[in-house]
Parts: C-alpha cells; sequence; structure tokens
C-alpha cells in the first residue's frame, strides 16, 4: 500500500518518498492509513534519511475516504484519519506533501498536515464534503483557513468546489509549483528548505485574512449560503467551524468540528445526498455484464445532416458515408425547462444500433439514458456508454428496446402538479424495475434529482416513499 522509495540531492539530502498505493483513487481505507504510519515510523527511524515527502501512485493524490468503507467498522478503525495526521504532525524531519494529482476530502486535508506542500499545475484540490452533506471531519475547516484565511476557507468548506494547483499557489493553499519532472522538483524544493530551524506548522498559523474580515462576516455567509442552498443544515455548519479558528485554540476548535461532523451524519440531508451518491455510481452499470474499454476517443460524433444537430452541446460533425462511429438524433421532446433527444449510436459497418436519451434540463446536458436491451454487442455498448459519458457523467443504462425510452414516460409523469406527480414518477419507476426497464429504482431518483424533479437533499421519489414506508411500519409495530 505504500511503496517507499529514496531521492538524493546533489548536497547529499536523502529524501524518502512515500507513494500511496490503494486504487482506484489512493482512498483512505483502513489498510492504506495502518500502512502510511507504519511507513512513517519507518523512516523517521532511519538516522540517513533527512526529509520525507508523502504522494500518490499513478495520476492522483489521494481521493480522501475509501467509499467502499462507508457504513463500515473499518471507516473509523484505529488509527483513523485525525490519528494519520496526528502522526505526520509529530514527525521529526521535515514533511512535504507532493500533490500529483486529485487532493480530495481527507487527501488535502492530509496534505495541509505536512510541513509544506508541492503541486502540479494541474492538480485538483477540494475538500467536497459538503456534497454529502457534511462538513471535513478530521480538521479540514481549522487547517485551511490558517493557510489561505477564513474567506477563500468558506468556499472550500461551504461549497466544495475544487481549485487547481496553480490557483492554489496562488492562495496559499501551496507552497510551490511542480515541474514536468517531479522527481527534479521534490529534490530542489526539499533541499531549498533544509537550513532551516523549524519548520512551519499549520496548526501554528494565523489566519492571514483575520485583520480584514468584516465584523458581520459570518452573518452575511450564512444568509448568503442559506439563499444558494434553502434546507442544507451542511453549508451553515461549515461557516460556524471555520469561524471556530478565530475564536478558538486548534485543539478545541478540532473537538467541536468533530461534534458538527458527526451531528451532520445524523441528519437526515446527509443521508439522502450519500444515498444519491452512491446511486450515482451504480446507474450505468449493467448487472452481470461487464463491457469492454471504449476506444472511440474525441467529441461527440454526430451525423452532419441529423435533425436536432444543433440542439446537441458538443456536437461534432461527421459527413455522411464515413466510417466512424457517430450519433443519429432522431427526435426532439420537451416538457417545462426539461428537454430530450433521441438518438441512436450506429457504427457504419453495422445496423444495430444503441438507442440513446440525451435530456437536458434548461438547454444543459443533465443526465444521458443509454439503452441495452437492442441487438448491439458488447463493443457498441462500450462506445455508446463512452460517448454518453463526454455527453454529461450522469448516465443511466436501461433494459428497454432501441426504440423506445423508459425515462421519457416517467418524466412526463413527474411533471404533473405537485405531489400527485412525484407518487405518479414512483409507480412508474416500480413498474419499470419489474418490467425490465429499469435495473434499480434507485436509477429513477438520480434522473429525478438531476431533471429538477425533486431536490438532491431530499433523495428522490422512490426514496421519500422507502422513508414513509419505514416510519409508517415502526409506528405500526
Amino acid at each position: 500500500m505504500i511503496n517507499v522509495r529514496y531521492l538524493s540531492s546533489p548536497s547529499s539530502v536523502r529524501i524518502a518518498v512515500l507513494e500511496m498505493h490503494n486504487p482506484p483513487v489512493n482512498g483512505l481505507g483502513h489498510a492504506l492509513r495502518s500502512a502510511l504510519v507504519a511507513a512513517l515510523d519507518r523512516v523517521e527511524s532511519e538516522s540517513d534519511t533527512d526529509a520525507i515527502a508523502l504522494t500518490g501512485a499513478g495520476k492522483l493524490f489521494c481521493g480522501g475516504a475509501d467509499v467502499r468503507e462507508f457504513g463500515t467498522e473499518a471507516s473509523t478503525a484505529s488509527p483513523d484519519l485525525r490519528q494519520v495526521l496526528a502522526r505526520v504532525f509529530a514527525c521529526e524531519k521535515p514533511t512535504t506533501a507532493v500533490i500529483n494529482g486529485a487532493a480530495l476530502g481527507g487527501g488535502l486535508e492530509l496534505a495541509m498536515a505536512c510541513n509544506y506542500r508541492l503541486a502540479v499545475p494541474g492538480a485538483s484540490l477540494a475538500l467536497p464534503e459538503v456534497k454529502l452533506g457534511l462538513i471535513p471531519g478530521a480538521w479540514g475547516t481549522q487547517l485551511a483557513p490558517r493557510l489561505v484565511g477564513v474567506g477563500h476557507a468558506l468556499r472550500l468548506v461551504t461549497r466544495g468546489d475544487a481549485v487547481s494547483g496553480a490557483s492554489a499557489a496562488e492562495l496559499g493553499l501551496v507552497d510551490a509549483l511542480a515541474s514536468d519532472e517531479l522527481d527534479s522538483s521534490i529534490v530542489a524544493f526539499v533541499e531549498a528548505r533544509m537550513g532551516r530551524d523549524t519548520h512551519p506548522d499549520t496548526r501554528l498559523r494565523v489566519p492571514p485574512d483575520v485583520g480584514a474580515l468584516q465584523l458581520d462576516w459570518m452573518q452575511r455567509a450564512a444568509l448568503e449560503l442559506a439563499q444558494d442552498f434553502p434546507g442544507c443544515p451542511a453549508p451553515q455548519a461549515g461557516v460556524e467551524a471555520v469561524g471556530l479558528a478565530l475564536e478558538l485554540p486548534f485543539d478545541e476548535a478540532v473537538l467541536r468540528e468533530r461534534a458538527l461532523f458527526v451531528q451532520l451524519m445524523k441528519s437526515p440531508e446527509s443521508s439522502a445526498l450519500r444515498y444519491v451518491f452512491f446511486a450515482e455510481r451504480d446507474c450505468a452499470r449493467i448487472p452481470g455484464v461487464k463491457l469492454p474499454p471504449a476506444g472511440t476517443r474525441g467529441g461527440v460524433p454526430v451525423a452532419a445532416d441529423a435533425p436536432h444537430y444543433s440542439d446537441l452541446p458538443g456536437a461534432t460533425a461527421v459527413q455522411a458515408g464515413s466510417d466512424a462511429v457517430r450519433l443519429e438524433t432522431l427526435a426532439k421532446g420537451g416538457r417545462g425547462d426539461v428537454s430530450w433527444l433521441d438518438c441512436a449510436l450506429r457504427a457504419a459497418d453495422q445496423m444495430a444500433a444503441v438507442g440513446m436519451t440525451v435530456f437536458l434540463r434548461g438547454g444543459v446536458p443533465a443526465c444521458v439514458e443509454v439503452r441495452v436491451g437492442g441487438d448491439a454487442g458488447a463493443a457498441a455498448l462500450a462506445q455508446a456508454f463512452a460517448i454518453a459519458r463526454r455527453i454529461n457523467p450522469v448516465v443511466v443504462a436501461s433494459g428497454a428496446a432501441t426504440g423506445a425510452s423508459t425515462l421519457v414516460p416517467l418524466l412526463e409523469a413527474g411533471n404533473a402538479d405537485g405531489r400527485a406527480g412525484l407518487e405518479a414518477f414512483r409507480l412508474g419507476a416500480e413498474a419499470a424495475v419489474v418490467n425490465g426497464g429499469l435495473y434499480r429504482l434507485s436509477d429513477a431518483d438520480v434522473v429525478a434529482v438531476h431533471l429538477g424533479l425533486m431536490p438532491r437533499y431530499l433523495g428522490g421519489p422512490v426514496y421519500q416513499h422507502s422513508l414513509s414506508s419505514a416510519s409508517a411500519q415502526e409506528v405500526s409495530s
């Protein structure tokens, strides 16, 4: 899980490079956490090692918590992430996080615990926990403001948006940018800092914008977030947590952060958001089928003479007679602010096509249905899913026949007024699962959320019905 290698500088500074390896995103599961603590213990004990660099295998640093452990005892087993960060802070040798790609959630918290941060310009750094109805739970709400200031930390914590490595350098979230030759950058960066008597401890820093904050900054931030995210408690908790960086010593502030995190974990909004998160991971999967990798690259190939060609964002014209894979846009429909395009993906040498429906909300692709119930083979389906993801990352697999969308009737039912429409949507989803049009009920909730039938933090009509049913059973028992 941790590969240790060594680099040496011209002045004989020996750097232990600890490389995290836990595919697919170097998630901080229990095994990786344990291996990281053991590796730190090992290299700290080596008398000829002068400094430690922490990086990730492949093209990313660390994607944060291992989602495969969500809801299991392993997610909180010792060492938990806070204990890992405490071990990093305890290192007597200077530590540098080498952010070679995405550093998300706990991955960014880990990087912020190091003395220094070196990033590639195209890295992506974010604290996206708010998108699951949470705040960072391993000191992120206290480390971020101490590095970049309260104002910038608020955006990281309460909105969850990512910043690039280049932007992070401007903010002060990282100390320097690496060149294409990463090992050389590590050596030069570490060597330049070895002569210092002490190395920065993020816990001891004061938010750099403390003197520039308006007296009512917290109230203003809370009001803005209430308008942007009505009904969602996590952004408000994020404001409170970040504000603690100005009020309490670090050790006291992180205890309050943890209490807020635990409180949010039990909230119905977080439960719904986590449900949608996992539903999105499943909705493109075909039970019992593993598709081969798709070879198609580039944009979205659409037949140049197809009707409604211009309605598909990202379309790249493919001329008649071309041997390329192409989309044929066949028909257009819509209801409210949602429109859809029925399409067929076809290779020039194949008669069988893969049916697809592209759903647009406000003219922007919101999700794509790929129908796998036709005669197309596995290779054609793999191409269809690859192209669908270029249109929008949310792809729903349906078992419908090539010419008929499963999702359009659901959308039309769900657009009726009030609760009746949502109930019709749910009943239609249940029928679609029974007749093979949908593989999972949760797929319908993904559609409902992305097409605006229900806010994301409510989970969707099927999810809400399951809550009502469970509540009714509890009352009756």
